[in-house]
């Protein structure tokens, strides 16, 4: 079994705040960062196979296989309001979870596992 999805996408908006996405195809991962609505920043790496069982493992322990699509929010959006969705597919398995305002248990634990592999793409760059 690879060490990493066959796809993951990762993203995270606060209305008026930050944005931030992951995405990986191959285990290459792109990262990208910014303020409001676009985001400027870009980065591309190759983490490890450490940092990805320990992601693929966290998905796991989290319960993000069982996690809720459901994304209904009333409308208008306000400043502070945040959205995230997580979308991975492995092997035979495909989920998408997303919320606005409200994450499940788990997602910290899931986002700490994103960071660790967001940090090697950094520390591939600032090393180059």
């Amino acid at each position: 079994m690879r060490s990493y999805p066959d796809w993951l996408e990762f993203h995270s908006r606060r209305i008026g705040g930050s944005v931030a996405s992951v995405r990986s195809r191959s285990g290459i991962v792109r990262l990208e960062t910014g303020e409001g609505e676009t985001a400027d920043r870009v980065f591309l790496g190759l983490p490890d196979d450490d940092a990805w069982r320990a992601f693929r493992e966290t998905l796991e322990s989290a319960g993000f296989w069982e996690w809720s699509t459901d994304t209904t929010h009333g409308e208008p959006h306000r400043p502070g309001d945040w959205y995230w969705w997580l979308e991975v597919h492995e092997d035979r398995r495909r989920h998408r979870a997303a919320a606005w305002n409200h994450a499940p248990d788990g997602l910290d634990d899931v986002r700490g596992a994103l960071f660790e592999l967001a940090e090697q793409v950094l520390a591939e760059v600032t090393t180059a």
